[in-house]
């Protein structure tokens, strides 16, 4: 292994893997991102939390900001979900034939 590798392995603490581990799941959610005309801005709908907040869940005047925005409602969602102790939606999974 790399020295590198070694030096940034052993950088992480426990809680960097936490942060790794959360990264990575909240990664695996989807975002509909849609332009509304009437609104003049980028509307985001996650859908695996459409049953528990009212969509679209936020917007942006450019893509990249609703992106961005969506990411954050997503973070947000899941640590409301922990310190509540509610049962967190699994990530919707792309079906093929």
């Amino acid at each position: 292994m790399p020295r590198k590798i070694r030096e940034f392995k052993a950088q992480l603490s426990k809680k960097g893997f936490i942060y790794l581990a959360k990264r990575k799941l909240m990664n695996q959610y989807s975002m509909i991102i849609q332009w509304s005309d009437e609104d003049r801005l980028f509307l985001v709908t996650i859908s695996e939390f459409s049953d528990r907040v009212i969509m679209p869940c936020t917007h942006g005047i450019i893509r990249q900001e609703a992106i961005i925005k969506g990411e954050d409602a997503i973070k947000m969602y899941l640590e409301a979900c922990r310190e509540e102790g509610e049962v967190i939606p699994q990530p919707s999974k792309l079906q093929t034939a």
